[in-house]
């Protein structure tokens, strides 16, 4: 009766633990596509900004305006 028990209870934490590990593993992976899109968001905004700076810059070497360079 016992080893029947011991059986029952075997069965049921490995199933458990599968569970549970299948929990952590999708938390982890909607954590992972949360933060690329974060990530995309911020490479997106990096990049229109450095397009704006680009600009800028041809924009000014287009006036023929000299910017002196630093001296080290």
């Amino acid at each position: 009766m016992l080893r029947f028990f011991a059986r029952v209870w075997a069965k049921l934490k490995y199933r458990f633990d599968l569970e549970s590990e299948a929990a952590v593993t999708e938390i982890n992976a909607s954590l992972a596509e949360n933060l690329a899109k974060e990530r995309r968001q911020t490479v997106a905004k990096l990049r229109a900004e450095a397009d704006t700076i680009e600009k800028r810059i041809e924009d000014y070497c287009a006036k023929g305006e000299v910017f002196p360079l630093p001296r080290t």
